[in-house]
């Protein structure tokens, strides 16, 4: 199924998951550990810098491969992101206020599992199982309107 949504949606990233901030950002906590916990404030620095919802789908699909390069480079150089300002911002104030950002996101939407769907700022259990069998499908039950929906 194709459709033309490109006009119609908004599509955030949001890299945090079930993690929490300590002290206001001082350090940040994660449910699988540090090596997360640095992925997520890379995730969020590239994709801060990433002007294109097209670049940002596919860094992110990049770095959800398994074949991903933990610290992110590899997918990084492949998004033409800046590599000198994604470092800067990961070890910098920068990328502490983006993942306090993203902690304040994610708190708005009940999550139990990583990643989770939110249509319309909005989580629904049975939109997110259907986006994960069938994104399109899920869309479509969001709204009708849009080209190829039946």
């Amino acid at each position: 199924m194709k459709l033309l949504v490109s006009l119609r949606f908004i599509l955030e990233f949001i890299p945090f998951g079930k993690a929490r901030s300590i002290n206001g950002g001082a350090s940040f906590e994660c449910q699988h550990g540090a090596l997360e916990c640095e992925g997520n404030s890379i995730q969020s620095c590239v994709l801060n810098q990433l002007p294109d919802r097209d670049r940002q789908v596919s860094y992110v699909s990049c770095q959800m491969s398994f074949e991903a390069d933990p610290r992110g480079w590899e997918c990084t150089f492949r998004s033409e992101a800046d590599l000198v300002s994604k470092q800067n911002c990961v070890e910098g104030v920068q990328g502490i206020q983006l993942q306090l950002e993203a902690e304040r996101r994610t708190q708005q939407i009940p999550l139990t599992f990583v990643p989770s769907f939110a249509f319309n700022n909005q989580f629904d259990a049975e939109l997110n199982s259907l986006a994960f069998q069938n994104f399109p499908a899920a869309l479509c039950r969001v709204d009708s309107s849009i080209a190829g929906c039946q």
